[in-house]
């Protein structure tokens, strides 16, 4: 169950990715690095496995620089559950209580991927432009309702 996560390091800010790779591996580059550290091309073929995202809307570089291009790349869609969450702006996780009752869910329906997509908020988005204006939309009601909140 990734929260917000680094599909392609290199596609996270190059200071940051080199400073990590230099202190961690000893290289330059998430594509030096000796594990994987682009998981498109690891989602590309047939899945071992099931994916329950969670991406915070607030996230705008994220979806755009994560989100969407592991999506685009993930040959089978309907193994990877998708849910937003609305946790403020920027790289926020979402906090223990809301995290809790994905991984309750998940482990009670022991496998049966269909009765999780039924017990929980997945969302069937997988159209790039239609998660961007998600994006739009939640960040500028997250915005106004801080601006009004400063009014006082």
């Amino acid at each position: 169950m990734p929260v917000n996560p680094q599909t392609d390091i290199d596609a996270y800010s190059k200071d940051a990715v080199k400073r990590y790779c230099r202190a961690a591996w000893g290289v330059e580059s998430g594509a030096d690095v000796p594990a994987v550290t682009d998981l498109r091309p690891e989602y590309s073929g047939a899945l071992m496995n099931h994916v329950l995202y969670l991406q915070n809307l607030g996230d705008r570089a994220h979806v755009s620089k994560q989100l969407i291009p592991y999506l685009a790349a993930v040959s089978e869609r309907h193994k990877v559950l998708l849910s937003f969450g609305k946790w403020g702006i920027g790289h926020r996780a979402p906090p223990p209580d809301v995290q809790r009752p994905f991984v309750e869910a998940a482990v009670e329906v022991r496998g049966d991927w269909e009765k999780l997509r039924k017990i929980i908020d997945i969302s069937e988005e997988s159209d790039p432009q239609r998660i961007k204006d998600l994006v739009t939309e939640y960040t500028l009601l997250e915005k106004r309702a801080m601006h009004r909140k400063s009014l006082g």
